[in-house]
């Protein structure tokens, strides 16, 4: 596998990470600390800094 392959891999499975977290974000907020949550919202931001 070529590393322009995988680098597509791992942007596309951040791409659908991100769609999960704002999809469940309301559910997710409702059992979460807001000390996790603010640790989510630093990885969703720099998983978005990587892709771009």
């Amino acid at each position: 596998m070529r590393k322009e392959e995988i680098l597509e891999r791992i942007e596309e499975t951040l791409k659908n990470w991100d769609d999960v977290v704002r999809k469940h974000e309301g559910e997710i907020r409702k059992f979460m600390r807001e000390e996790e949550l603010r640790e989510l919202k630093a990885l969703e931001t720099a998983s978005n800094m990587w892709i771009k």
